[in-house]
């Protein structure tokens, strides 16, 4: 994937979460202006199974950062499909920091095709 493509999914992703809504009503056909793509909103809500499979891989990807990883809780965690290949998890967790102070951190974790492709840890 090129820095283009990659800066231009980012910016998507701000725009998606800053707005906070979809464009468009479910089924139909929308188009971004910005990205002169079309796209349709998904029919389907996603899936209860979906949305563990795709939390539990971001609570694998944060553990494995994670100065004590037994530590991990997992405080709240939602999922927003982009399209159908990209799903943006925004995940809140807690865990022990290095002093042995319980901290809560949040992320947001870019999938696509089922695999992280990019972190916003805050």
């Amino acid at each position: 994937m090129r820095v283009g493509e990659i800066m231009r999914n980012f910016i998507l992703l701000m725009v998606l979460l800053i707005a906070g809504t979809v464009f468009a009503e479910e089924g139909k056909i929308f188009t971004d202006k910005d990205l002169g793509k079309y796209q349709r909103v998904r029919k389907v809500p996603i899936s209860e199974e979906e949305t563990i499979r795709y939390c539990s891989i971001a609570a694998i990807y944060i553990k494995a950062r994670m100065h004590n990883p037994n530590s991990f809780v997992v405080v709240n965690c939602s999922i927003k499909e982009i399209d159908s290949r990209n799903m943006v998890v925004n995940m809140q967790y807690r865990g022990t920091n290095a002093y042995g102070g319980i901290v809560t951190n949040s992320g947001l974790y870019y999938f696509e095709n089922g695999q992280i492709i990019n972190a916003i840890e805050q």
